[in-house]
């Protein structure tokens, strides 16, 4: 499974490579641009349809791996599925990059994409106990609860990653890291079947998006992009979850799962929490996230979006060590190592940060 998931990977980041410029180049053309205004970073438009060479990555690389016989297609209903269910959710993206819809509008179509998900299987229908007490049975929970509980998981992730997308490379960065955190997981669970290789293609489509996004960006994902990565990080996660509690691998509980997605999560919740203490609805666009802070107390964009980077391998590790307890205190100790490197380079900028 290795050898055909690397060759998934390198025809997924070869094919970003060669579409990037492309629809770069094609963004310009009709004026495709995310223009600066006094929330945003960028002082020069810059097209912001990125996603577009990211989606068709993906499905090129899958579909051309399948045409090969790398796997069976007809053996990988859900990701067929996960893929149809994210490419939905991509196109409500897309179409806000173009024609700028209302966030109820989107909230609503993300919610009945998810329904229509749960619907057809991807869902969670049960709750891991095992990680409060070995001795506890795995909850099942009613169609209504597993219905709330699906749409809360995949809409709030894909706003998640989307709210993440503030600075360059920032939310590809941190789904490449989210990505690898799965797919490290994965190989510990049998018969996880397809999802692997999609997986690889994402990492693949992230780490040849990242090239062009990173600071300086040349170009932007959009919210086609970000809706896209989360409701794959969404979907997989809770095929990946589903397969651990069939197969009974107890390879990812719930507090894995939160680790891997910390980042994302904590920064969603602190913000979400700020507005509502603030007297505001919780969904209106301000300048309360992590990395908006870290640029309040001095840290240039670079070193911002390297540290959310170093704090989510934080947590991945720490997930991973869950999953592999004999390489537990190394994952530990390598990431403490690098992340106290990093804070200490810095200290001073640290010793302001929760004045802001």
């Amino acid at each position: 499974m290795l050898i055909p998931g690397l060759i998934v990977f390198a025809i997924s980041f070869t094919i970003t490579l060669l579409l990037v410029p492309c629809i770069n180049r094609l963004g310009s053309k009709f004026s495709l641009f995310d223009k600066p205004n006094n929330r945003k970073q960028h002082e020069i438009p810059i097209v912001r349809v990125g996603g577009l060479a990211i989606m068709l990555a993906i499905f090129s690389s899958i579909t051309l791996t399948s045409i090969f016989g790398l796997f069976d297609i007809n053996i990988g209903k859900d990701i067929v599925l996960i893929f149809i269910f994210s490419s939905l959710l991509f196109l409500i993206g897309f179409l806000d990059d173009l024609f700028s819809i209302s966030f109820l509008k989107k909230l609503i179509c993300q919610i009945l994409v998810a329904s229509f998900a749960w619907k057809v299987g991807l869902r969670i229908n049960e709750i891991d106990l095992l990680w409060l007490n070995p001795e506890f049975m795995n909850l099942k929970i009613s169609p209504f609860f597993s219905l709330l509980l699906t749409n809360i998981w995949v809409v709030g992730i894909i706003n998640a990653f989307n709210w993440l997308d503030g600075l360059d490379g920032l939310a590809t960065g941190i789904t490449l890291i989210t990505s690898i955190g799965l797919m490290f997981v994965s190989f510990s669970i049998n018969n996880i079947g397809d999802a692997l290789f999609l997986i690889f293609s994402l990492i693949g489509s992230c780490l040849g998006f990242l090239i062009f996004n990173y600071n300086p960006a040349k170009i932007f994902m959009g919210d086609g992009g970000s809706y896209l990565m989360g409701s794959l990080m969404a979907f997989i996660s809770i095929f990946i979850y589903n397969s651990d509690l069939i197969y009974g691998s107890s390879s990812l509980d719930l507090i894995t799962l939160m680790l891997i997605f910390f980042v994302p999560l904590f920064d969603m919740t602190y913000v979400v929490f700020h507005r509502i203490a603030s007297g505001k609805l919780p969904f209106l666009p301000d300048r309360q996230h992590i990395h908006h802070r870290l640029l309040r107390i001095g840290f240039s964009h670079q070193d911002t979006v390297i540290f959310c980077y170093l704090i989510s391998i934080f947590f991945v590790f720490i997930a991973l060590g869950n999953t592999y307890t004999h390489y537990r205190y190394y994952l530990l100790l390598i990431s403490l190592i690098i992340n106290v490197s990093f804070i200490n380079k810095h200290k001073n900028k640290f010793l302001k940060f929760y004045k802001k």
